[in-house]
């Protein structure tokens, strides 16, 4: 029976995997966040492929297919993922493989600054401000409220 598995791609080599692998029929997914006017992997350097690894050809061919530099898995070998997962990704994407990356951003969301002066710093998106993809933050400083205008790039989700 077929499961899901995550394969993990040479940085930047999640497309070339991909093409080289859709020409062996198998059945792959790579969910893509629109970044402002652009395009990047949700998750850089892997992609989800859907197999039956019980026949070791199959494997093989996976394995040592360009641009592949491991399956994610155990010393015991590949480990499945449920297929929840995928299927959850999969309902978030519009346009084929695309997520918004303003759902990501939602006002009220508590955001850590990833880079910049303000790194490190955590605060609450106010409001999305741009179509560019460009949020306000408000800060919580020394007793004062701060606002910044941050790309949605230079921002993660505090979990």
């Amino acid at each position: 029976m077929s499961r899901w598995y995550v394969l993990q791609t040479k940085p930047k080599k999640e497309d070339q995997v991909l093409k080289r692998l859709c020409l062996s029929s198998f059945e792959l997914f790579s969910p893509k966040i629109k970044v402002m006017a652009s395009q990047k992997p949700l998750f850089p350097s892997y992609l989800f492929i859907k197999t039956d690894f019980s026949n070791a050809r199959t494997f093989q061919n996976i394995r040592f297919t360009r641009g592949v530099s491991r399956i994610l898995g155990s010393a015991d070998g590949p480990v499945p993922i449920p297929e929840t997962i995928v299927d959850t990704l999969r309902e978030k994407t519009r346009d084929g493989s695309l997520i918004e990356q303003d759902l990501l951003f939602k006002e009220g969301i508590e955001v850590r600054v990833k880079r910049g002066m303000l790194m490190d710093l955590i605060g609450i998106i106010e409001k999305n401000i741009s179509a560019s993809g460009r949020v306000r933050v408000l800060f919580k400083w020394f007793n004062n409220c701060m606002r910044a205008d941050l790309k949605y790039t230079e921002l993660e989700k505090v979990a």
